[in-house]
């Protein structure tokens, strides 16, 4: 993060998550990445640059333990000029630049100043729900079992769920509540059950037959839905019930915790 890429940002982006939907389903994302301890500063002992461990961990592109500006940019493959898996580093920022060609400034400046070397293409895919299996002393949690698209930004917080719940199980086992196999049995059937809805309201948000991708159709729904979120934003109501709405896939029962 420079004084130069920073300067493209208004407060509001600076300081929160933004997301830009766009005619024919393409999407971005902007995300300030600031660590409190590049704030409290080197001299005070916290942080630091860690440059000494980079230059001994082959492969490692740069350092993201620093504060650094994160923006990723979305579509359906079918909607994109080039497959971006073919391409890498300044082409793939002028990819960015040929699809962004209407939009503000700012953004297409941050894209401008980019360094090369830390962009790549990623394919996003999605697991399919699965039916249960016979219960053995390996189990499976996380992107594991249930890989889910970004749509909702619920899997880690899925991966959480497993977590906390193998472990109460898992503690049952040790208290003698349960044998093993049965608590892992009763783990699987819960797991599989709350996985596979989050899977498919994952997979709605990106999926690449969707109107929003569509030409025509596509914008008619963006000016419905930009309306729509207005409206919603007017009404404190509204919003908060827009929110539950949101956040309903990752909360996870206080028992479970």
């Amino acid at each position: 993060m420079t004084a130069e890429n920073k300067a493209p940002l208004s407060d509001k982006v600076f300081n929160g998550i933004s997301l830009v939907m766009a005619p024919k389903g393409y999407g971005a994302i902007i995300h300030v990445m600031e660590f409190k301890w590049d704030r409290a500063g080197v001299k005070n002992g916290v942080g630091g640059n860690d440059a000494d461990l980079i230059s001994q961990w082959p492969g490692l592109l740069y350092d993201n333990t620093r504060d650094y500006i994160l923006w990723g940019v979305w579509a359906a493959r079918q909607n994109l000029p080039v497959d971006p898996t073919t391409l890498a580093g300044e082409e793939l920022i002028r990819l960015v630049d040929e699809m962004t060609r209407s939009w503000h400034p700012n953004f297409r400046r941050l894209v401008e100043l980019t360094d090369p070397t830390t962009i790549f293409p990623l394919s996003v895919r999605t697991s399919v729900p699965v039916t249960p299996w016979e219960s053995s002393n390996v189990t499976l949690l996380g992107d594991a079992i249930h890989t889910m698209t970004p749509g909702r930004g619920v899997g880690a917080n899925t991966a959480l769920r497993d977590a906390a719940l193998l472990c109460k199980r898992l503690t049952e086992v040790r208290d003698g509540v349960r044998p093993l196999l049965k608590a892992l049995h009763d783990y699987e059937a819960e797991m599989l059950e709350y996985s596979a809805e989050a899977v498919l309201e994952s997979r709605k948000q990106m999926d690449a037959r969707d109107i929003s991708h569509k030409p025509v159709l596509g914008r008619i729904q963006l000016t419905v839905m930009r309306t729509g979120m207005r409206f919603v934003n007017a009404v404190p109501a509204l919003k908060r019930r827009m929110h539950e709405s949101e956040t309903r896939l990752r909360k996870v029962d206080q028992a479970e915790a």
